[in-house]
């Protein structure tokens, strides 16, 4: 249909257009004039990309019109839309405007698809003189709804699921999936007999999602982001049900504790959907909260949770076989734990010198005469110092350290990314011994075996200088109703399991620094969102933190993880971590444009930053890294320039959309503001301060920046 001719017009063709063209202009009364000055164009109609339902407009500058006229034409239609400032079309959404000088203009609002096109702006010379523009209607992505209901993403474990989603838009959206806690998709063979080959991928392309033989691993929220470079991205939650019996572990089948001591025994158990769960005694008495029995439930994920069982002041008849139980639609079962008295003898008193004297390179135990809550150190090459070794004479215990050798001091940063001072952390706790001259005899390779000598209300562990390459799911999970610090540094950690931490419900220091860790998941945090204030993850390779690591920890007031491999974390996660105090970020691999964004960030929530150049906020970064980057050589104002290019860098890269859209986006308009508050003697040393008047006065010079970048007060 031709744009915006009256109804009943939109089919003729055009030569009776160009029949109306003339009418028009000799109804006006004008006769094409003889002058040696013929009418000029004095720019170029432009081209426009636009959104659907913006308004746009279209410039004509033609000097020496003299009583020639304007007409503007839509080409492809052949559409006469307006002539001189009188409309032809009868379109109420288009307009023309005079300045009274030498300047026309079609406006056009609520822009839709069917205005694209090619537009002209032609004046009635003889040959007639003309301009093209072309207008390109753009539409954001829209998802539509394919009635993915919850029953038709719910299957049984193993069965197959297909997950779909179109988008529509201009031009047309890709498709993208991806889980919502940052997990892997698992895409598996479509033949049934080659299913266990599959491969994994962070994201999936397509607007089809078929997931086959589901397995529990792969519950959860499937995100379908649909993108056509016309902002704003949009997407869509899918969430997907597996179904399947419950599974209990139980990790420590036996449990020992002293009488008149608590005790806690934990089942984990996997469900879905969730279980009706149980504690019984061997007697088959069904155990309920009360005085004496504390029963908790600790979630670790969609369909893994940890039950608890507190028993208090355990008497005699306390002892015995517990059973927990979980049951649902799919089946039932049960585990067992078996609940013995632990004979504790009076300990031989000695001297406290000699008692000091054994204390690095072993197992320890300090039972404290109220609370007995107790205490464990274990380090690198050591055996298991024997339960009678508590009872030793102080002669034994003197002969025992002669015969074992020194140790000289070794670096702990050699193997790591970048050469330092050693990092400004605590040593691991002593419990008031002297420093150790002793080496063990044997290689710690593993934990098992050890912690299960640790009493169950263990508030302290520390293990250090060991080789231990894993840490394995459920290994301190007996410990979680007492547990408060858990000091692993230095000990050869490669990778731990999704559930290494599971049950530490009162854990409130983890450190983990000195080791070989290339990433920190969530999954490690899931019984520690209201607990953990404390987490030290420096000297390690680590390239990635899950996301999710922010939004688990709101009560987190310290967090280190500098000497890392880490280019790139959403800054904006840390606003929530909303009680943070202090932090350490140096030697990672930043740009200066997120180092910038990351202490503005943390200056923002009044966060100490512990680094080595801990003196520049970040302001006086952009300056310090220009200086660093070797464009401060002569002429000297080029470090000046160099900070302003980086100021409005930085500032367009942190406008949200809308704000670059705007008119007070970041423009030549803006950067002539900036240059223009710069003194012309710049130059020197006062290059320096001059910088940082200028950044400094950056939300006078740019408040659209300042809105884009305030989500928490600017300090001044």
């Amino acid at each position: 249909m031709a744009y915006g001719l009256p109804y009943g017009m939109a089919s003729r063709n055009f030569a009776l257009c160009a029949l109306i063209v003339v009418f028009l202009y000799t109804s006006l009364g004008q006769t094409p004039p003889k002058s040696e000055v013929l009418p000029e164009f004095l720019a170029l109609l432009e081209n426009h990309t636009v959104t659907q339902g913006r308004d746009v407009s279209f410039t004509c500058v033609v000097n020496h019109l003299q009583s020639y006229k304007v007409a503007w034409i839509k080409s492809d239609s052949r559409a006469i839309l307006a002539i001189h400032t009188h409309m032809v079309a009868h379109n109420p959404r288009l307009s023309v405007t005079h300045n009274g000088h030498n300047t026309w203009k079609l406006h056009v609002t609520n822009v839709q698809p069917n205005d694209s096109g090619t537009y002209m702006c032609q004046v009635n010379t003889d040959p007639m003189r003309s301009q093209t523009g072309h207008m390109k209607v753009v539409i954001p992505p829209d998802i539509m709804d394919l009635d993915n209901t919850a029953d038709m993403l719910t299957t049984k474990e193993n069965g197959d699921l297909l997950l779909r989603c179109r988008a529509t838009g201009n031009p047309e959206p890709v498709v993208i999936w991806r889980r919502e806690d940052g997990r892997n998709i698992t895409l598996r063979n479509e033949n049934s007999v080659k299913r266990s080959t599959m491969l994994t991928a962070r994201t999936f392309e397509g607007e089809q999602l078929h997931l086959r033989g589901i397995q529990r691993q792969e519950m959860g929220s499937y995100l379908c982001i649909a993108s056509n470079g016309v902002p704003p991205s949009v997407s869509k939650r899918y969430y997907v049900n597996v179904r399947f019996k419950p599974l209990i572990k139980v990790s420590n089948q036996l449990v020992a504790a002293p009488v008149d001591s608590d005790v806690l025994l934990q089942c984990y158990v996997e469900s879905s959907p969730k279980a009706l769960n149980t504690w019984y005694r061997n007697n088959g008495v069904k155990l309920l909260a009360d005085e004496k029995h504390d029963i908790s439930e600790v979630t670790i994920n969609d369909y893994a949770y940890q039950l608890n069982l507190t028993v208090r002041h355990l008497d005699k008849s306390d002892f015995g076989t517990y059973t927990c139980s979980a049951e649902n639609a799919f089946g039932k079962m049960e585990g067992s734990i078996r609940l013995q008295e632990l004979q504790i003898s009076k300990p031989t008193t000695v001297s406290t010198r000699n008692t000091e004297t054994i204390e690095k390179h072993t197992w320890r135990k300090q039972t404290e005469k109220k609370g007995k809550k107790h205490s464990y150190v274990l380090d690198k090459e050591s055996d298991l110092i024997p339960k009678n070794m508590g009872h030793t004479t102080p002669m034994s215990r003197r002969n025992l350290s002669s015969s074992l050798p020194n140790i000289a001091n070794k670096s702990r940063i050699s193997a790591f990314p970048a050469p330092a001072p050693a990092p400004a952390h605590s040593a691991p706790t002593q419990l008031g011994a002297q420093k150790p001259p002793f080496n063990g005899c044997t290689q710690l390779t593993t934990l098992q075996q050890h912690l299960d000598e640790a009493w169950t209300n263990t508030t302290m562990i520390t293990i250090f200088d060991s080789n231990i390459p894993n840490i394995p799911g459920h290994n301190f999970a007996r410990f979680g109703a007492t547990l408060v610090t858990l000091d692993l540094h230095e000990s050869g950690i490669q990778t731990c399991d999704a559930q290494a931490f599971v049950g530490l419900t009162k854990l409130k220091k983890l450190m983990l620094w000195g080791n070989k860790l290339t990433s920190v998941p969530g999954d490690w945090f899931v019984n520690m969102q209201h607990s953990l204030q404390t987490l030290d993850v420096s000297f390690n390779f680590i390239r990635w933190i899950d996301y999710t690591v922010f939004q688990m920890l709101p009560n987190l007031e310290n967090f280190y993880f500098d000497y890392n491999q880490l280019s790139y974390i959403d800054y904006n996660m840390f606003a929530y971590l909303g009680n943070l105090k202090k932090a350490k970020f140096s030697k990672n691999p930043w740009s200066w444009p997120y180092r910038a964004r990351l202490t503005w960030q943390l200056e923002n929530q009044k966060v100490e930053m512990l680094d080595t150049w801990e003196d520049w906020n970040w302001m006086n970064a952009v300056i310090k890294d220009c200086v660093e980057s070797g464009r401060g050589e002569l002429p000297s104002d080029k470090v000046l320039d160099c900070a302003v290019e980086k100021l409005l860098a930085f500032t367009y890269e942190t406008f949200s959309t809308q704000e670059r859209s705007s008119p007070g986006g970041c423009s030549e308009q803006t950067m002539r503001l900036v240059r223009c508050m710069r003194p012309s003697n710049a130059t020197g040393d006062t290059d320096y301060e001059t910088v940082r008047r200028i950044l400094e006065d950056y939300s006078t010079i740019l408040p659209s920046m300042q809105r884009a970048l305030s989500p928490f007060p600017l300090k001044r």
